[in-house]
């Protein structure tokens, strides 16, 4: 995530992007990006980006590899 990778307001307005647009693999995906950085400083989403991802349909937890 470019400049700040901490910024989640930017990721949540992304996931709100992809979820307009019926992407929600690539909503989920943002999350779990946002969730992998916050988790470098020690730190969780916010409410308010648990909010956003709640909206998102999907599975709960995305596997990587």
């Amino acid at each position: 995530m470019g400049a700040d990778p901490y910024a989640e307001q930017a990721y949540r307005g992304m996931m709100r992007c992809y979820l307009a647009l019926g992407r929600s693999a690539d909503a989920l995906r943002t999350f779990a990006a946002c969730r992998q950085a916050l988790t470098g400083i020690d730190a969780a989403p916010s409410p308010e980006t648990v909010a956003v991802r709640a909206l998102i349909p999907g599975p709960t937890h995305l596997t990587t590899g």
